[in-house]
């Protein structure tokens, strides 16, 4: 799920890149302006979408099955009502 995220944050470090490469060949700053953007925009969405892929991960997920089975085994324990 995590590999999602690492492709547009490498998409992203790619126009950044390019954002700073391109003025020495080309004098167009709209060109510029489009990879900035579309740049930021990709970091953004790389940013956000890893904060709730963890988030509906550790609510709904991997972990929610541990957290099941560590209150069944507390309610199980001997010498608890």
């Amino acid at each position: 799920m995590f590999w999602y995220s690492t492709v547009i944050s490498g998409a992203s470090i790619i126009l950044n890149a390019l954002t700073y490469i391109i003025p020495y060949f080309i004098d167009k700053f709209l060109i510029l302006l489009i990879f900035f953007l579309a740049s930021t925009f990709l970091v953004l969405y790389s940013v956000f979408s890893v904060i709730l892929l963890v988030g509906t991960t550790m609510r709904y997920g991997l972990y929610r099955g541990f957290f099941i089975k560590k209150e069944e085994r507390e309610k199980n324990k001997p010498g608890t009502a």
